[in-house]
């Protein structure tokens, strides 16, 4: 059983999911409290930082995952199965819209951090993930800004483990290249 936090008198995660299963609002607006944050970053990075809609796009996933509370077998981590419900929701939304290639490139709208360096360089990563196949993009925010491990990322994309890891190298490769300037001389 995993401990949502080191704090021993806080519920385990496995126990508000069975109480969530078993009708519990309560335990499913803790569980909502605990994965709201992570969701909604990593919806807005799928959104170009677009917070209205990666709001939208949470709250649907949400409301999609308290109906669904019974397919959630407990082979991953609940954050890992609602950042897939999450993932598909975007992808719906991209297909009916017909905006993905629009959602790309609307990357000029960003929210500055405090520190006029730092907000430089978020800009940068974020133009630079911006760049890359929607697949790279996904794969690369949840393994190196989530922490999510190449079994869970598969899971959550529903793509074969090796698909990927292959996506996480090349989105890595095509970062390191635009970051580094080489876009602009190489073509």
């Amino acid at each position: 059983m995993r401990e949502i936090s080191g704090n021993p008198d806080i519920v385990a995660e496995d126990q508000l999911v069975l109480a969530a299963r078993a009708g519990d609002q309560v335990a499913y607006g803790r569980l909502v409290e605990l994965s709201q944050s992570s969701l909604r970053c990593f919806l807005r990075s799928l959104a170009d930082n677009d917070p209205d809609l990666a709001d939208d796009l949470a709250q649907d996933t949400f409301i999609i995952a308290y109906r669904q509370m019974d397919s959630f077998r407990g082979e991953g981590t609940f954050l890992s199965w609602l950042m897939g419900i999450g993932y598909r929701q975007f992808l719906q939304y991209a297909r009916k819209k017909k905006r993905r290639r629009e959602l790309l490139e609307d990357a000029e709208e960003f929210k500055r951090p405090n520190s006029r360096r730092d907000g430089i360089l978020a800009i940068d990563l974020e133009r630079a993930l911006a760049c890359l196949s929607l697949k790279e993009r996904t794969a690369i925010v949840l393994n190196s800004r989530d922490g999510f491990t190449h079994e869970e990322i598969a899971a959550v994309m529903e793509l074969p483990l090796g698909t990927v890891k292959s996506h996480i190298s090349r989105g890595r490769d095509k970062l390191k290249h635009i970051l580094s300037g080489q876009e602009n001389s190489n073509g």
